[in-house]
């Protein structure tokens, strides 16, 4: 896991050096997957986009670094956040600034995720009246509709009605007959990357339910054409 560099701490020499190659080995693999596997030769499947959500969470959760946030949104084809940006992040308890406007940032990690793992042809769009936005491109389909789900898939959930809001998440594994599923989501608690494993596919509306919140029932999903 992301942690493993702790037990180098007293090692500082050693642990540099361990990092560069380690950075420089994943450039060299990165380059050499893109080239030759964008829905070419090697496809990714659905478990290998799950296994990258959960690796990205830190099997639990975690908070980007300055270098993963500029990472996830590059990738997602965004600008990146400025130093400033960051630093403003680092203390935030949701949302990052860039460009002067705060960004709700779970469907673009979500982007990058698909792109990063999946090799899945797609970017995120930021929303213009008049124009699909969102999570698009021909690596997937949206669907207006709970079922169907399957893990690697983004779900959509809608805030409430006095805060028109949309979250989107990785499923990770979903069971309908228990109606429940686990997700990696960015931007959750503590504006972090966090793997959640009690969530329902719907929530009631009746008082007796602890969980009521018709806001947190999935509305729709982005299907991944793998």
């Amino acid at each position: 896991v992301k942690v493993f560099g702790a037990y180098f701490l007293g090692k500082p020499r050693l642990s540099l050096y361990m990092l560069v190659q380690w950075h420089n080995l994943g450039i060299l693999f990165n380059g050499i997957w893109q080239a030759i596997n964008p829905r070419g030769l090697f496809m990714a499947g659905r478990q290998d986009i799950v296994d990258g959500a959960l690796f990205e969470s830190d099997f639990g959760h975690w908070k980007p670094t300055d270098s993963e946030m500029v990472t996830i949104f590059t990738t997602a084809g965004l600008q990146p956040p400025t130093p400033a940006d960051l630093k403003k992040f680092r203390t935030a308890s949701g949302n990052i600034t860039v460009g002067g406007g705060s960004i709700a940032w779970c469907g673009i990690f979500a982007t990058y995720v698909l792109k990063n793992y999946g090799g899945l042809d797609v970017h995120w769009e930021y929303w213009k009246k008049g124009k699909k936005t969102g999570l698009v491109g021909p690596g997937v389909n949206w669907t207006a509709s709970v079922e169907g789900m399957r893990p690697g898939d983004v779900a959509v959930v809608r805030g409430p009605a006095d805060k028109p809001t949309h979250h989107h998440f990785i499923v990770t594994a979903i069971d309908y007959a228990a109606n429940t599923l686990q997700s990696v989501d960015g931007n959750s608690t503590h504006n972090e990357i966090v793997w959640h494993t009690n969530k329902k596919i719907r929530y009631s509306n009746t008082s007796a339910d602890p969980d009521a919140s018709a806001s947190k029932t999935i509305y729709g999903h982005y299907k991944l054409n793998i």
